[in-house]
């Protein structure tokens, strides 16, 4: 009867791990973009992962590849047989639909948990790709591997807060008290022997702080730093370090690319104002011209009105209405 019970929950957490990639994980696509090296002039292909073509080339630009590209959507990588045998020895039958990094997430997640919404919230925000499979561990691993130095500080000071307060908030970035942990990192971020200090945690470690070695630098730092600016409630001790709720990390500080690529006839993001002619549409990069020779945007930019200047407020229009009927009222009651 005991193993019954096992059995079928094992059912509903596969069919759960199926439901969820359909409904949520399917905005991720494979690319594989051609194009011309800026340093070394050769030619070279790439293979990216990004949610529309256009993103795909911003990576290709990233990469120092120049326009114009020849990018071509692929498939992902299909399992193994190996992996195959070792999903349908778990009991996993349907396994058409899985890719390559689905299965590896199966079998290396073993008795690892889900990751929680809002650390998934936080890796999608700041455009990491994972499979809709990966264990709690492994997305750590993940997004501890991928943040900028920056980041990754007040990632550190984020968790060890999580784990000394018993907060059950997992995102980052729409945390009430972003701003100390940021804080936080703008001190140590250039600090050569805390950065060393950091190297000793690999980020899976961090889903759960007990096992967390207490000795090194980065630990002492950063749980001297949260306990000079948190009272014994885990409270911030100043009602100024406090900051709304982001939705993006973007937002606290845009740092635009030097070439902005947009589909045609769509309108410029208003914070391309400051790069007047590093505009182009993807239609001019498919032409075959070299970068030099393609037709920018003059300074004419049609920027979308509704995004750049902000709505008139209608506040005076009803209290205009209000006076004149006011006036009208006593008007009528003066004369009857």
């Amino acid at each position: 009867m005991h193993k019954r019970k096992i059995y079928l929950l094992c059912k509903l957490q596969r069919l759960f791990f199926f439901k969820l990639r359909a409904m949520v994980f399917m905005t991720w696509y494979k690319f594989k973009i051609k194009g011309r090296h800026q340093v070394t002039r050769r030619w070279r292909t790439i293979e990216v992962i990004a949610r529309s073509e256009t993103s795909a080339k911003e990576k290709a630009l990233a990469e120092n590849l120049l326009p114009p590209f020849t990018c071509e959507q692929i498939p992902f990588a299909a399992p193994t047989q190996r992996q195959k045998e070792k999903l349908q020895a778990m009991g996993i039958e349907k396994i058409e639909n899985l890719t390559k990094d689905d299965a590896e997430c199966i079998l290396h997640r073993k008795n690892d948990c889900l990751p929680s919404a809002g650390l998934m919230a936080f890796a999608e925000q700041r455009d990491f790709y994972f499979s809709p499979y990966i264990g709690n561990k492994d997305l750590y691993l993940l997004i501890f591997t991928a943040l900028p130095s920056e980041d990754k500080c007040a990632f550190f000071a984020f968790c060890l807060f999580r784990f000394f307060s018993g907060d059950k908030k997992n995102n980052l970035d729409t945390h009430p008290w972003r701003a100390l942990f940021y804080r936080f990192a703008t001190t140590v971020c250039h600090d050569s022997a805390f950065l060393r200090s950091l190297q000793n945690y690999r980020g899976p470690e961090l889903s759960d702080c007990r096992t967390l070695s207490s000795r090194t630098l980065a630990y002492k730092t950063a749980k001297s730093f949260l306990e000079k600016n948190f009272t014994a409630s885990w409270q911030p001790l100043s009602e100024k370090n406090t900051q709304k709720p982001l939705s993006s990390p973007l937002k606290r500080e845009k740092k635009w690319p030097g070439l902005f690529i947009i589909e045609k006839g769509k309108t410029v993001p208003p914070g391309a104002k400051m790069l007047q002619k590093k505009v182009v549409t993807i239609t001019a990069l498919d032409d075959g011209r070299p970068l030099s020779a393609l037709p920018f945007y003059e300074h004419a930019i049609p920027f979308d009105k509704t995004s750049s200047t902000p709505k008139k407020s209608s506040c005076l229009s009803i209290l205009a209405c209000f006076v004149t009927a006011c006036l009208a009222a006593g008007y009528y009651i003066f004369h009857n």
